[in-house]
């Protein structure tokens, strides 16, 4: 068999023998996404997970099912994120009509390694106001700083820890899909797979799956570098774009402190290296003259671009780079908190091969 067939063979064996012995059973239907060729009798269903690839595949789903007119665009990647998230999706719900459906499409989820997902949910969702939540975590932020309940202001003056962040979801009061475990958003034990791939090796899975279904061409401009430009641009324009959408955030938030914090998070997604000065003098005089947004943003776009160029960062000095970061910030969690997070997800790491205690992570379980 083909190497590359084995591993994948390799990831389906192990959430069958996990399925065996897992009692509890959650509901697999989370806005399936489907697709079929009338032509071809292909069809293939995606079980959405936030935080691992979602906006790709949505992105995907959407040029497909034709949601836009095509002949406004070419590619899936024409579409915007921000129309990604707040124009209608064709999906599927739990019906019987949804049930046959997907015993005939080929079934597919991404997964990701638990402690990266959770603190790329902190990176997009409290550095970067990416959440429709904001307004109810900010008074919870607010309320624990002040050590009592009776605090209604939204806007966290100073930015949300890390710490503060997973306090906050190791609660589990606060339950959201883009931190719950991916077992309990796409059970692969009611799902049955025919693939899972991993963030870990997203391109080479995605054109496994894309390919296999006959749709390779749709990535066929699509490389490392046309990622990063249309991560940079998307994630600028996104971020705006949601601030100006949500009237709490519009209060909250600022155009210069919104540009520090994206400055920040690509120095955290390892865009940008970390001594990267964020041009706060030259973006400051900008908004002075205009408080255009649409100005503002192409402005910061080419900042950050240029400062990106200039940095020669290769595919593995940036995952490298964003591994470090990401790291830095698990130290200062308590061990006390690591166990938590460590059996919260207990079953995704059962389910998806990744190592529950890494020695990065729990160096005091590997003395």
């Amino acid at each position: 068999m083909d190497p590359l067939e084995t591993e994948y063979e390799a990831r389906l064996q192990r959430y069958r023998d996990a399925c065996t012995v897992r009692k509890t059973r959650t509901s697999v239907y989370h806005n399936m996404y489907y697709y079929a060729d009338g032509g071809t009798n292909t069809s293939m269903a995606y079980c959405p997970v936030p935080k691992v690839g979602c906006t790709f595949w949505r992105r995907i789903f959407m040029f497909l099912n034709k949601t836009r007119s095509q002949s406004q665009i070419s590619s899936p990647f024409d579409i915007s994120r921000f129309e990604v998230y707040f124009k209608p999706m064709i999906h599927l719900t739990a019906t019987k009509y949804a049930t046959d459906v997907l015993e005939h499409a080929q079934r597919f989820l991404f997964a990701r390694d638990p402690y990266a997902r959770l603190f790329s949910a902190y990176v997009d969702k409290f550095l970067l106001p990416q959440f429709l939540g904001w307004e109810r975590y900010g008074k919870v932020v607010t309320a624990a700083r002040a050590g009592t309940r009776n605090v209604n202001e939204t806007c966290v003056k100073t930015l949300v820890t890390f710490p503060e962040f997973v306090n906050i979801t190791m609660s589990l009061k606060y339950r959201d899909p883009h931190w719950l475990p991916i077992a309990s958003i796409c059970d692969p034990c009611r799902l049955f797979p025919h693939f899972i791939g991993k963030q870990e090796s997203f391109s080479k899975d995605a054109k496994y799956i894309l390919n296999k279904v006959g749709l390779g061409n749709l990535l066929k401009k699509y490389s490392h570098k046309t990622f990063i430009s249309d991560e940079i641009t998307q994630m600028v324009d996104f971020t705006y774009a949601y601030r100006d959408f949500n009237v709490n955030l519009r209060k909250c938030f600022d155009s210069l402190l919104l540009a520090e914090r994206l400055w920040t998070a690509f120095k955290i997604n390892g865009y940008l290296r970390p001594e990267a000065e964020f041009p706060k003098e030259e973006l400051s005089g900008l908004i002075r003259k205009t408080n255009d947004t649409r100005t503002i943003k192409a402005i910061l776009t080419q900042l950050i671009a240029k400062e990106n160029k200039q940095s020669h960062m290769s595919r593995v000095m940036y995952k490298l780079q964003k591994r470090t970061m990401m790291l830095n910030e698990y130290k200062n969690l308590s061990r006390e908190t690591m166990e938590k997070i460590a059996k919260y997800y207990t079953w995704d790491f059962k389910i998806f091969g990744y190592e529950q205690y890494p020695a990065a992570l729990f160096p005091w379980k590997h003395q």
